[in-house]
């Protein structure tokens, strides 16, 4: 018999030679094409999918849980570059997420922080099927409507009496309405830049909205106060303002006492990281 075939095999050596490059040449295709899921390492100090809080190690007890699902202290990164205040939030990739759900309506958000040495940076984005807000006046009763809540501890003293020095209070709408107090004083109106997309139409209930993204840069200046450092630890707490039908609720995201926005003794804290060169 001639060499053109294997001993025991009816498929032709050539052939074969050339199946085998076929298929070779395929899966390389496909695989540059495919888009393989990015892996979840819990302790890599990126928040990934699935993880509440990545601290950059797998232990417990540090504030971010040892598999990454429980976060009792909120890890704000440094900015790798100025977030631009228009909406977008890809600046905050990889950022920590403190997720806020309001059960009785559905609405859901994501908020993340930043900071670098001129100020600290909000994005939040919200799944609302009804956006709703009636109030236009500064220093009104923003907290009734659709927006988030900020309350920051700047001296981690904590108290019971939200409005000491060294505590802020800051509310945004969808409107981009705002209410606002700081260190002590009722009359602190700091310069805020905000920045609202909206996905749907506000107080038509004949239609289903998708929701909205909100974005606002505080800088330390207008809170009188020094840029902190990496590894300073604030008292901090957000919440979630929900407006439906006429009726609103907040939900916080830390709040241990049930005292709200008018206790810091139960904010969470806020650890300053340092940037990812000096990391």
């Amino acid at each position: 018999m001639s060499g053109s075939y294997q001993t025991g095999n009816n498929i032709p050596r050539r052939a074969s030679a050339g199946l085998l490059l076929f298929l070779l040449a395929f899966v390389s295709l496909v695989a540059c094409n495919l888009k393989f899921p990015k892996p979840i390492t819990c302790g890599d100090g990126l928040v990934d999918e699935n993880e509440a809080c990545d601290d950059g190690n797998q232990l417990d007890g540090d504030g971010c849980s040892g598999d990454c699902r429980v976060a009792t202290r909120y890890f704000v990164r440094h900015a790798d570059r100025t977030p631009l205040i228009d909406g977008n939030l890809d600046e905050y990739e990889g950022a920590q997420r403190i997720l806020l759900a309001n059960e009785l309506t559905g609405a859901m958000s994501e908020c993340r922080y930043l900071w670098d040495a001129t100020g600290l940076y909000l994005g939040i984005e919200a799944q609302d099927h009804e956006l709703s807000a009636i109030e236009t006046e500064h220093e009104g009763e923003t907290w009734k409507d659709d927006g988030f809540d900020l309350m920051l501890d700047t001296e981690n003293n904590g108290g019971t009496d939200h409005g000491q020095p060294g505590d802020f209070h800051i509310i945004v709408s969808i409107m981009g309405v705002t209410t606002d107090s700081g260190d002590g004083e009722k009359s602190w109106d700091p310069n805020l830049s905000i920045a609202v997309i909206m996905e749907g139409t506000v107080n038509d209930r004949s239609d289903v909205d998708q929701g909205y993204r909100i974005e606002f840069f505080l800088s330390w200046s207008d809170m009188g106060i020094d840029p902190p450092r990496a590894g300073d630890i604030w008292g901090m707490d957000v919440s979630l303002n929900d407006r439906f039908n006429d009726e609103y609720r907040q939900d916080f995201w830390w709040n241990s006492t049930g005292a709200g926005s008018n206790d810091p003794e139960g904010w969470g804290d806020m650890v300053f990281l340092g940037s990812r060169i000096q990391e």
